[in-house]
């Protein structure tokens, strides 16, 4: 019972981390023969046909990973749809074979596996891997004068973290947080006050306050095989704001380091 539990917390975590998950695509370019073979396919309103021009479609582009794995994968999905969970099983892991890690198919193989009742098989797609990036603050690494409540819960989400990757790293799944500071996103832009900034930018070590595209390409390395070593890792891209002593910004103008030296 306990195995079973942990099964489908495992289940779980790889269907609601569809945003994070560092997956490879299906690619059909548009004008090619396949795509204008799927497009003939799609106007079939016979589910027989339909799966019996599927099957001719995976055979006839048997050289193309692609072709294969979305043919399979559609006729998987009609499988399930019509209460065979074993055969869209069947037709899942050949998609597989041609698309390793796709999360379309995989998603799909854990639930024809949780209607067959077969753990071992709901396991062994969750093994297949996962990154779950959480989004936490450099806030939570520091006290302030505001904002306790939040601080604190961001400072509980870096530890959710490490429970994460403690708990499930064995099965493939990797679970990092990035920790932002002052990123200025449009709206930060419109409404920050700007002895706020002035403050804020003094304190950091770069010349400059963050993008959003700095956080994008922090939680984009993170999920990417690049970082396939890194779990239970908290990331702060805040430009160094939390990494220096108490005083940084007075300091410098004390050692003659300010802007005006």
């Amino acid at each position: 019972m306990r195995f079973h539990r942990s099964v489908l917390l495992l289940a779980g975590l790889l269907l609601c981390s569809l945003l994070s998950f560092a997956q490879s695509q299906i690619t059909i370019p548009a004008g090619t023969p396949e795509d204008q073979a799927l497009a003939a396919i799609s106007k079939e309103s016979d589910a027989e046909k339909k799966a019996a021009m599927l099957q001719e479609f995976v055979q006839k582009f048997a050289s193309n990973p692609d072709a294969v794995a979305y043919g399979n994968w559609q006729l998987a999905q009609m499988a399930l749809k019509a209460g065979d969970p074993a055969q869209a099983l069947e037709y899942g892991a050949k998609a597989l074979a041609a698309k390793p890690d796709v999360l379309d198919i995989l998603t799909l193989q854990v639930e024809a596996a949780q209607q067959l009742k077969d753990s071992a098989k709901v396991a062994d797609y969750a093994m297949r891997g996962g990154a779950i990036i959480n989004a936490a603050s450099n806030l939570a690494l520091q006290g302030n004068l505001i904002q306790a409540a939040y601080s604190t819960s961001k400072a509980a989400v870096i530890q959710l973290t490490r429970a994460i990757a403690t708990s499930h790293g064995r099965y493939g799944i990797r679970c990092n947080t990035v920790s932002p500071g002052m990123t200025m996103s449009r709206a930060l832009v419109e409404h920050l006050p700007a002895r706020l900034r002035e403050i804020v930018e003094s304190e950091t070590l770069t010349p400059y306050l963050g993008d959003p595209i700095d956080i994008a390409h922090a939680v984009a390395f993170l999920a990417s095989d690049e970082a396939r070593y890194i779990n239970g890792h908290n990331l702060v891209a805040d430009g160094g704001t939390a990494t220096h002593i108490p005083g940084y910004a007075a300091l410098r103008e004390f050692f003659g380091q300010g802007d005006n030296s």
